[in-house]
């Protein structure tokens, strides 16, 4: 007896269709090919298209060598993920791990400037850098990084952004 094939493709996880569109960002923004980037990765262009497409998981190890190719940090395919995205996904957490802070839990929104801050070729310019951002956030003796579960230091004092 023959088993029915289903018809319906499954539906893609939001967190893998987010990684696949930064992914597919990162890789225009270089110029590369799909082909290119597989060449890079040993793979099939075929299946960085999955990939980029949300079709295909992209494991620990793999979105490890594809941000080392693409020269950023694991973090950047987290960045900036809307809040709806982690709660659509199917496997959305129940809760957190006892102990874990806001500002544990949301250290993607750091990665972007970590990684821009990687890219200055100047050490003493990333030294002063450093300085003028402990400075600031000494100034502003924020709570924390996070007030009412958004992040502080994106607010100025007055309201304004």
């Amino acid at each position: 007896m023959t088993q029915a094939k289903n018809s319906n493709p499954p539906i893609p996880n939001p967190v893998d269709l987010w990684i696949g569109k930064r992914l597919k960002e990162r890789r225009r923004q270089l110029r590369l090919s799909l082909l290119d980037l597989g060449n890079m990765l040993g793979i099939t262009l075929q299946q960085v298209h999955k990939y980029e497409a949300g079709s295909t998981r992209v494991s620990g190890s793999r979105l490890f060598d594809i941000a080392c190719v693409l020269n950023v940090s694991v973090n950047y395919f987290f960045m900036d993920i809307p809040q709806s995205v982690g709660t659509q996904s199917p496997g959305h957490l129940k809760g957190t791990i006892a102990g874990a802070t806001p500002r544990d839990r949301g250290a993607g929104h750091y990665a972007g400037l970590v990684d821009a801050l990687e890219r200055i070729p100047s050490e003493e310019l990333r030294d002063l850098i450093r300085q003028l951002l402990s400075a600031l956030a000494l100034e502003q003796k924020v709570d924390g990084c996070y007030q009412n579960g958004e992040p502080a230091c994106l607010s100025l004092p007055d309201g304004g952004t």
